[in-house]
């Protein structure tokens, strides 16, 4: 879906509140790739700009109603093992 936003591809049959979402993200992504800032800096971990019919904006992770934060604590726990993998897969030496 993020792809289907990001460039726009069906907007003429997407529902309205999905358009309007859909607009707001390809708005940010030519700000980001022109070198501007896509929206105001936040400092919090826990929070991310999510992109939905009802809104766009940064969620945190204590308005999380679809429990989608569980998913990535999980990952930031494997964040660790990913990077070694990472370097080994290139090659790098990461075992003394």
């Amino acid at each position: 879906m993020d792809l289907l936003f990001v460039f726009q591809t069906y907007n003429t049959i997407l529902p309205e509140p999905y358009r309007k979402a859909a607009e707001e993200m390809g708005r940010h992504w030519i700000h980001f790739i022109s070198g501007r800032d896509p929206w105001s800096s936040y400092a919090t971990s826990d929070s991310a700009m999510c992109y939905g019919p009802q809104d766009v904006g940064v969620l945190h992770s204590t308005e999380d109603e679809m429990g989608a934060y569980g998913k990535w604590d999980l990952i930031r726990s494997l964040q660790d093992d990913i990077s070694k993998v990472s370097m080994d897969i290139r090659g790098e030496v990461i075992y003394q």
